[in-house]
């Protein structure tokens, strides 16, 4: 699922930039978000210039959210971008879109199967 949410206006100050996506690109058998953010609105997550890193972390579904960093932001100095609050409020919204998603999805699919039988009916 690919989604793009950019809540602040021209002129605010951003604190970070992300890209987050809602499953486990390295194994299918542990759910988990990817997550990778920059501080701030001008530097780039997805295509980064001059050999800029972005902070990478890895949520695994737990029983609780656990975060597993894979990479620090090459623009902080060896701090992290993200905080374990930061964390737990992204996992929270990540796992409330993808199951919204997933809930649409599998509507959508259900109703497609409902009106294929009803035309084979009559």
């Amino acid at each position: 699922m690919a989604l793009l949410i950019q809540p602040y206006l021209s002129g605010e100050r951003v604190f970070a930039n992300g890209v987050a996506v809602t499953r486990n690109p390295f194994r299918k058998d542990f759910r988990a978000f990817l997550v990778n953010v920059q501080r701030g609105a001008e530097l780039r997550v997805t295509d980064a210039c001059c050999g800029e890193t972005p902070e990478q972390v890895l949520i695994y579904d737990d029983d609780v959210p656990t975060p597993e960093t894979l990479s620090l932001s090459s623009t902080c100095e060896g701090r992290a971008i993200l905080n374990s609050q930061d964390v737990l409020d992204l996992f929270a919204a990540l796992d409330a879109l993808e199951r919204q998603w997933k809930k649409r999805a599998r509507a959508r699919a259900g109703g497609g199967r409902r009106k294929k039988q009803i035309k084979n009916m009559a």
